[in-house]
């Protein structure tokens, strides 16, 4: 049984190591654009939006977050935010039992 596993954790290891890549492919593969589909290729209408606007959509969502947070707005919500932050105070005690969770891991 011991053996079985470690030979599957051996093999697991060399599977790790081949899919590695160089820091240029790495890069490479990070810049390049989504490939645009067929109408017919796309699962659903949403979908097809979303991969023809990303880059519209990610630049009005990391605008409108500056401007709230220059404005002392919530990101997440219209509130007032906590002095020196970004949230409010409820999304400040959610963030914080994110936080928990996470580095609970």
């Amino acid at each position: 049984m011991f053996k079985e596993w470690l030979t599957k954790l051996k093999e697991k290891k060399k599977q790790v190591f081949e899919r590695k890549k160089s820091p240029e492919e790495t890069n490479a593969l990070s810049k390049k654009q989504p490939l645009p589909l067929k109408d017919s290729e796309y699962p659903n209408r949403f979908l097809k939006f979303y991969h023809q606007n990303s880059r519209r959509l990610n630049q009005e969502r990391r605008t409108s977050y500056s401007e709230r947070k220059k404005a002392g707005i919530c990101v997440r919500c219209h509130k007032p935010v906590v002095p020196h932050l970004v949230f409010c105070e409820f999304h400040q005690q959610k963030q914080k039992g994110y936080n928990q969770k996470a580095r609970a891991k």
